[in-house]
């Protein structure tokens, strides 16, 4: 079967799916709807007339992260539409891709649910794919979140931007100065949670290839200096013993 005529098959039930289900509260249902979602949103993806309403649908999909369900299928779901979305070269529309990033980003940051593993690992695959299709724009929006003096909302971002060096993405590759511009606006923050996330992030920039150019030196100096903290504090223990 083609893939137009696959696509005629399945915009049936998206529609029956869609028009009458959405609004069901009842839990096991509901998690057969966010697991059926994300491949139908995924084939219909690839027909330019359904763009629109299944972008639409995203909105619903990232409501259901305040549900009491297992969001990992929420985040699946969103992934294996972003991926499609990656790959064939269709462009979120631009409000849609600040919601998505806020969302994902405070499932990461929220201390109101303990992540999965699976869950955790799924989030930070679809953060990577906002990276590979909108490098920009993502690292615009990490880079306004490192800008609020939260530790949660800074451990976060920090982790992302290790976890996009680190995959040493071609589309990101070249924009490693424009990272560390943006992790350098925490080097001042004294908050020990945040030190240790900007350590593990310079390990990783530091391991990856291409630091060149990227102002390296400026973190390797941040490195030292915790190093200087830290021996003063292990010298001002062992005089008051």
């Amino acid at each position: 079967m083609g893939e137009s005529q696959f696509c005629d098959k399945i915009l049936p039930l998206y529609y029956h799916v869609t028009s009458n289900w959405l609004t069901c509260e009842e839990l096991q249902l509901k998690q057969a709807i966010i697991k059926a979602l994300g491949p139908m949103m995924s084939i219909l993806l690839h027909k330019k007339e359904q763009q629109n309403q299944i972008f639409k649908e995203i909105s619903w999909l990232l409501e259901q992260y305040k549900e009491e369900i297992d969001v990992f299928h929420v985040t699946k779901s969103l992934s294996q539409v972003l991926e499609v979305s990656g790959e064939y070269k269709i462009p979120l529309p631009k409000g849609k891709f600040q919601v998505i990033c806020s969302a994902l980003h405070n499932q990461i940051c929220s201390p109101a649910k303990q992540l999965s593993i699976e869950n955790h690992k799924e989030l930070f695959h679809c953060v990577l794919l906002l990276a590979r299709s909108s490098p920009d724009e993502l690292l615009a929006f990490l880079h306004e979140q490192l800008e609020i003096e939260h530790e949660a909302v800074r451990v976060a971002s920090l982790d992302l931007l290790r976890a996009i060096v680190g995959a040493d993405l071609p589309e990101t590759r070249v924009k490693k100065l424009l990272i560390v511009t943006a992790v350098k606006s925490t080097l001042s923050d004294q908050n020990a949670t945040v030190r240790k996330a900007v350590l593990h992030f310079i390990r990783t920039l530091l391991s990856s290839g291409s630091v060149e150019n990227c102002a390296a030196w400026d973190m390797v100096a941040y490195v030292f200096s915790e190093f200087s903290v830290s021996t003063s504090k292990l010298v001002r223990r062992v005089l008051n013993t």
